[in-house]
């Protein structure tokens, strides 16, 4: 078994598109309290003071299989 990691769940989530996610989310959304909450949630989860930098993420994976997404 091989491990990756750990990272922040900062480097991980953005990695992993999340900011890009965030934009398509925000162009269908109509309500602003809506759109608001979700800048939040985002903001929370990959901030450098709030959870971005406290949580990490690590991967295991079959011995000699490639490098999960996100960890490249």
């Amino acid at each position: 078994m091989d491990y990756f990691g750990p990272i922040s769940q900062r480097k991980f989530f953005i990695k992993m598109g999340a900011l890009k996610r965030l934009e398509i989310l925000l162009e269908t959304l109509k309500n602003r309290k809506d759109k608001n909450n979700l800048e939040l949630g985002i903001k929370r989860i990959i901030e450098k003071d709030q959870m971005g930098e406290l949580f990490k993420v690590i991967a295991l994976a079959p011995k000699n299989k490639l490098i999960p997404e996100g960890f490249d």
